[in-house]
């Protein structure tokens, strides 16, 4: 990155911008959403909740554990549209990452599962949700089941532990001069759920064949374990 910069991502709903000390990421305000056929502003699911949790995971996140997570800065609205300020950090996304790639992709995987699953799994609960109080499942539960809101299920015992819902390549920073992770970003989705959840999505880059086929066949099995009544809803 250099100095200052911004983008877009419709799909998701965000607006980011970055200088040399901050990174800012805000939902869109309706003129800057893009519209179906019917001239209609197409919104993605949960688009102010999931920015309200990641808000509250990182404060979560850096409490409980020695996870590396960007430091908020402010949680705010601004005309009309809440933003998420935090601290910059200098670590590049590892699936940008191609000198000493191997090198690189052997230390996020043992940093991974040394560091960063043993500790969410301690963080346990018995009812599933993110930790605004509602469900946002992950999007490859979404791609498959449009249902627009979820029961929080709750268990006798704290059976489900905390997942980032998306700890794929993009979302772990490496120092590009020691190799090392330097932050694990983007926890717009994470919340107590079975620890299933988790995927191993770090094993592949987003545009690598096979990314999106990495437990696929489990998804099924995951809409249940979010809903006892996952499959007959299903069906409907």
């Amino acid at each position: 990155m250099g100095d200052s910069g911004y983008w877009i991502t419709s799909d998701t709903d965000r607006f980011y911008s970055y200088d040399a000390w901050t990174f800012t990421k805000r939902e869109l305000r309706p003129s800057e959403r893009r519209l179906n056929w019917k001239r209609e502003i197409i919104k993605a699911p949960w688009t102010r909740e999931r920015l309200q949790n990641e808000f509250k995971a990182l404060q979560f996140i850096a409490a409980k554990t020695t996870i590396p997570v960007p430091k908020v800065l402010r949680f705010e609205r601004v005309w009309g549209a809440y933003q998420l300020v935090m601290e910059r950090v200098n670590g590049k996304p590892l699936d940008r990452i191609k000198d000493n790639r191997t090198k690189a992709l052997l230390n996020a995987e043992e940093f991974i599962n040394t560091t960063v699953l043993p500790q969410l799994r301690s963080l346990t609960s018995c009812t599933i949700g993110a930790l605004i109080g509602v469900v946002i499942p992950p999007v490859r539960i979404t791609t498959h089941d449009k249902r627009g809101q979820w029961p929080a299920k709750v268990a006798n015992t704290p059976i489900f532990s905390f997942c980032h819902n998306d700890l794929a390549q993009h979302n772990i920073l490496i120092n590009e001069d020691t190799l090392q992770v330097e932050a694990i970003i983007d926890w717009e989705l994470s919340g107590y759920y079975p620890p299933e959840f988790e995927a191993p999505l770090w094993t592949r880059a987003w545009n690598e064949p096979g990314y999106h086929d990495i437990e696929a066949d489990k998804v099924e099995d995951l809409i249940c374990l979010l809903s006892d009544t996952g499959k007959q809803k299903r069906a409907r």
